[in-house]
């Protein structure tokens, strides 16, 4: 479909899209469920590490393509709520730069961390 074409090659994937999912790095992997996720949106999307793997390149442009599509998600639908978004990481600056409505930031050791948003 045209919405596939589209986003896929929103996440630099259009070149992939004939290539079987075990052909494809964790990243790419990834960045196809987020993919996958936007063809058929619900109300909940939970990002649990999923920038884990990418190197700062394709961690950059994914966080890029993300904000656009839920944005795009936002405005596509009005008087739909957009989805919820819960994102897990060890990374504050990924939390700074996707802005979900409810976030862990997971630890850094025994005390944890005193990284606060807001």
């Amino acid at each position: 479909s045209r919405d596939a074409g589209k986003w896929l090659d929103e996440f630099g994937l259009f070149h992939l899209r004939h290539q079987p999912i075990y052909g494809m790095s964790t990243g790419e992997v990834r960045k196809l469920m987020l993919v996958d996720f936007l063809l058929a949106p619900s109300r909940l999307l939970v990002l649990d590490e999923a920038l884990d793997g990418l190197d700062e390149g394709s961690r950059h442009a994914t966080i890029a393509a993300l904000s656009s599509a839920l944005a795009t998600l936002d405005n596509q639908q009005p008087g739909v709520d957009s989805p919820a978004v819960v994102h897990i990481t060890h990374h504050h600056e990924d939390l700074m730069a996707i802005t979900p409505t409810h976030a862990l930031l997971l630890g850094q050791g025994a005390d944890g961390t005193d990284f606060k948003i807001g």
